[in-house]
């Protein structure tokens, strides 16, 4: 009977995680049974880390408002893509960007390897080991961009769809938050002071 009582807890505690990760958006299981991976996979993000340019939210965002870049490549699968992305975001997912890259950069008449590429996915793991191949191969101006991307849209980013809509969550008065760098949305969303002190 005791047994019973406590995998019938076990399983109800499971149901309510799974369903707030649901709604919420997070990933409340991985964060709580460990992520669903062998750590060797977090030692090579890790190594690669250590050799390839990786920004944080704000640096990016002070990009993407001067367009200091090239191009900019969400490299999630394509229902990820779908769901939304960042406006103007090329779609390459990992699992074939060393190949369609090339199309991209003028191969094969001028193939340009110096431009200003930054890679996003998800939160950050995909991006690193995706600019990590590009640089392996011979790119030189690559970054990966680490952030979870469920903080971009909470923080006012804007998301587009395939139908090309622009999806803004609430109001970006009301924000004032802090992740990986003081990054403040005031009457003009184009208006930010950006500190990379602590980035």
């Amino acid at each position: 009977m005791r047994q019973t009582f406590i995998i019938g807890i076990a399983g109800t505690v499971a149901i309510i995680m799974l369903f707030a990760g649901a709604v919420t958006g997070l990933k409340v299981w991985p964060s709580i049974m460990g992520e669903m991976w062998s750590p060797v996979i977090d030692e090579q993000i890790t190594l690669a880390k250590e050799s390839v340019n990786v920004i944080h939210m704000a640096e990016f965002q002070h990009v993407l408002l001067k367009t200091d870049y090239d191009m900019i490549i969400d490299v999630r699968e394509a229902e990820e893509y779908a769901a939304g992305h960042i406006p103007g975001a090329l779609h390459i997912p990992r699992g074939v960007l060393e190949f369609e890259i090339w199309q991209h950069i003028g191969y094969p008449e001028r193939p340009d390897m110096t431009r200003k590429i930054y890679l996003y996915c998800q939160e950050g793991r995909r991006a690193v080991l995706c600019a990590k191949a590009l640089q392996d191969m011979g790119f030189s101006n690559v970054t990966a961009v680490e952030m979870p991307l469920e903080q971009w849209t909470f923080a006012g980013g804007t998301t587009a769809t395939l139908e090309g809509s622009v999806e803004f969550k609430s109001d970006p008065n009301d924000y004032n938050l802090d992740y990986g760098g003081t990054y403040y949305f005031e009457s003009d969303p184009s208006d930010y002071n950006i500190d990379y002190g602590i980035v």
